[in-house]
């Protein structure tokens, strides 16, 4: 990271473009416990830049931008990416997500990596992946976990 960088952002900072930013930022909030920033919005009332902090990373929260490209999921029919939230607890973070307003698209589990993941899709079409730590494996441990995980063959469902 450049020494110039604000001290809030990671080199990887997540911008997310959502069809109603307002909407979205409250949502977020709810759902995630996040604290609202910065918040810069245009003239015509859309929000140019909205910094959320979510635990101790931000995450920019923009209003869709046609006129230089930025769309939200909602132009493409869904994302193409998902955000992962760590978590202290991600059975709790997923039901408080659904609660708020998410759709649960993979229920919370433990995996072969030490963690328990569940999927939740925003009412904005992010899908943000909740994650927690609840062994710590070696990267050999993990391998082995996961080829062990695949010879299995067990499929990975989401929900419709």
């Amino acid at each position: 990271m450049r020494s110039d960088s604000p001290s809030h952002y990671r080199s990887g900072t997540a911008l997310i473009a959502v069809h109603d930013a307002a909407a979205a930022l409250e949502f977020y909030q709810r759902a995630f416990d996040a604290r609202l920033g910065t918040r810069l919005d245009a003239p015509d009332g859309r929000v140019m830049h909205a910094a959320l902090l979510i635990d101790d990373s931000a995450i920019v929260v923009v209003d869709e931008m046609p006129e230089v490209g930025l769309r939200s999921p909602k132009h493409y029919g869904g994302a193409p990416f998902s955000i992962l939230l760590a978590c202290v607890d991600a059975d709790a973070a997923h039901a408080r997500a659904v609660a708020a307003g998410a759709r649960a698209l993979a229920p919370v589990q433990a995996d072969f990596s030490g963690g328990r993941h569940g999927l939740v899709q925003c009412p904005f079409g992010h899908r943000w992946l909740l994650s927690s730590r609840t062994e710590d494996l070696s990267l050999d441990e993990i391998a082995r976990r996961f080829h062990d995980w695949l010879a299995a063959g067990e499929p990975v469902e989401l929900q419709p």
